[in-house]
């Protein structure tokens, strides 16, 4: 795992934390993000996001199909229920796979499905769209 400090970067406190097993996506749009002046966080096991975070990333970005689907749909209830505010880009080939996770929950913010192929670009836009921060 390459953790980025918080308060590197253009974004101060402001970081995104990346779930991929694979070593080429999730540090390929870490490094890309930082470029942006985005720090992040990269984490490789599912299990990484039914931990308690001291300090919450403004948005996490999800590669599900490196885990088995019925796993992740599980931890994404789990974690919308924890996070209800929590800003969650789901990536994936598959995205019928997940349309179910997308709906309304409770009042928790529902996920943001992009469709791969999908660019660290793309997924920065988005970032900055919907994160609750003005200053991205």
């Amino acid at each position: 795992m390459v953790a980025i400090p918080a308060g590197a970067g253009a974004q101060g406190s402001l970081r995104v934390m990346i779930l991929s097993a694979n070593p080429e996506t999730a540090d390929g749009l870490q490094a890309y993000l930082l470029g942006a002046g985005l720090p992040s966080q990269c984490i490789r096991d599912l299990r990484d996001l039914e931990r308690p975070v001291s300090a919450p990333p403004a948005a996490l970005v999800v590669f599900p199909d490196d885990f088995g689907h019925v796993e992740v749909l599980r931890v994404l209830r789990r974690l919308r229920r924890a996070r209800p505010h929590a800003l969650v880009l789901l990536v994936t080939r598959e995205p019928q796979h997940f349309r179910g996770a997308v709906d309304a929950d409770r009042g928790s913010r529902p996920p943001i499905l992009l469709a791969r192929p999908c660019f660290g670009w793309d997924i920065l836009d988005v970032i900055r769209t919907h994160s609750p921060s003005a200053s991205l």
